[in-house]
Order: C-alpha cells, then sequence, then structure tokens
C-alpha cells in the first residue's frame, strides 16, 4: 500500500508540471485571444485566467511533492 502512495504522489506532481508547462506554452495563444476580444465593455482575461491556472498548477505540484 505505501508504494501505490508513493507513486499516486509522484504521478500528481509530474502531471501538474506538465500542465502548468503546457498552460505557460500556450500563453501567446491567449494574448492573441484577449487582442481580438478586447473592446470598451470586454475586459480581456484569457490570458489572466490562464497563468492563474498554471501558477495553481505548480503550487499543487508543490503541495504533492511536499506532502
Amino acid at each position: 500500500m505505501y508504494i501505490y502512495k508513493t507513486n499516486n504522489k509522484n504521478m500528481g506532481f509530474f502531471s501538474s508540471i506538465i500542465s502548468s508547462a503546457v498552460k505557460v506554452a500556450i500563453s501567446p495563444v491567449a494574448v492573441l485571444v484577449d487582442v481580438v476580444k478586447a473592446t470598451p465593455d470586454n475586459e480581456p482575461n484569457t490570458t489572466k485566467n490562464l497563468l492563474e491556472s498554471a501558477g495553481e498548477d505548480l503550487c499543487d505540484a508543490i503541495d504533492d511533492i511536499g506532502g
């Protein structure tokens, strides 16, 4: 049972790191979406939301490794 928990924790760490890296890699696309959506009535939040989510994934990875 102990080995299963250790492997599960490591998979959570790697999953969170990969998720964070992918989100940062596609952030230029989010910037373009924000440029297209920018109007006086619409605040462009796509890039902000994507990078906040990437930061949360990175925090999750750190929590997984730290216990």
